[in-house]
C-alpha cells in the first residue's frame, strides 16, 4: 500500500492553512513559483521524495511554530537531518528575493545614517516641565511603542523568532530574514494584536553639555 502525505493545499481550509503556515495558499503558491529552481527535489532517508512544496510548507511550519526539527520530522514522516536541510535551501531562496520586499542601504546610506545618529540621538528628558518636553517625550514613547509592536507582531506570527536559537549563525540570521519577507509580502494575512501603550514608560536621561542644547533646541523649534 503506497502511504501518501496529507496535502494542506487540499485538505486544509482557508483558515486552518493561514494559522498553520501564516500565509494564504494563494500567497504560498505565488511564493513557491519565485523559489522553485532553487528547491530541487531531494528524498529523505525511507527514499520518499521531497519535493518542493512539502520543502516549503515544512519551513513555514518551523518558522511558525520553533518546534524541534526531530518532531516537525515525525509529524511530516521525514527525518531531522531531511527537515533541516528543507530549512537551510528554502530559507536561502526566500533570502534572494530580499531586494524585492525589503530596501537595505548601501555603504554611503549606511555611513550617512549612523552619522546622523551620533550628531542627533536625542533621549527623553528625565523630569518634563513644560509642554512642550511632555510632547518631546511623548513622541518618544509612541516612537518606541510602535517599533516594540512590530517586533511583537513578528514574533507572534513566527515564533521561531521568540525561541533560543538551534541553527547555525548564518542560518539564524537568513531565517531572520525570510520571516521579514514573508511578514510583508501584501497577501500574508493580516492579524490584530492587542498592545498597552505605556504613554510614561521611557528610558529618561539627562543630556549635558553640547546635546542637550541641541536636544532643548530641537525641543524648542519643533514641539
Amino acid at each position: 500500500m503506497l502511504n501518501t502525505r496529507r496535502d494542506p493545499f487540499l485538505d486544509d481550509t482557508e483558515g486552518a492553512f493561514i494559522e498553520r503556515f501564516r500565509l494564504t495558499k494563494k500567497a504560498t503558491l505565488t511564493l513557491l513559483n519565485k523559489i522553485v529552481h532553487l528547491l530541487p527535489t531531494s528524498q529523505n532517508n525511507k527514499g520518499c521524495r521531497i519535493l518542493p512544496k512539502l520543502q516549503l510548507l515544512v519551513t513555514f511550519r518551523y518558522f511558525a511554530t520553533g518546534d524541534l526539527q526531530l518532531s516537525m520530522g515525525d509529524c511530516s514522516d521525514m527525518s531531522q537531518q531531511a527537515v533541516n536541510n528543507c530549512i537551510k535551501t528554502v530559507t536561502y531562496a526566500i533570502c534572494q528575493l530580499s531586494a524585492d520586499y525589503i530596501k537595505f542601504p548601501g555603504p554611503a546610506e549606511e555611513y550617512n545614517i549612523m552619522r546622523q545618529c551620533t550628531s542627533n540621538l536625542f533621549t527623553p528628558l528625565r523630569q518634563p516641565e513644560s509642554a512642550r518636553e511632555r510632547r518631546y517625550n511623548y513622541a518618544h514613547t509612541r516612537t518606541r511603542i510602535l517599533i516594540e509592536r512590530t517586533f511583537g507582531i513578528l514574533k507572534r506570527r513566527f515564533a521561531v523568532l521568540d525561541k533560543s536559537s538551534r541553527t547555525k549563525l548564518s542560518t539564524s540570521k537568513r531565517i531572520i530574514t525570510a520571516c521579514a519577507i514573508l511578514h510583508i509580502i501584501p497577501l500574508v494575512a493580516e492579524e490584530e494584536f492587542n498592545n498597552e501603550d505605556h504613554a510614561n514608560d521611557v528610558d529618561a536621561d539627562d543630556e549635558v553639555g553640547l546635546l542637550g542644547a541641541r536636544r532643548a533646541h530641537y525641543i524648542h523649534r519643533h514641539f
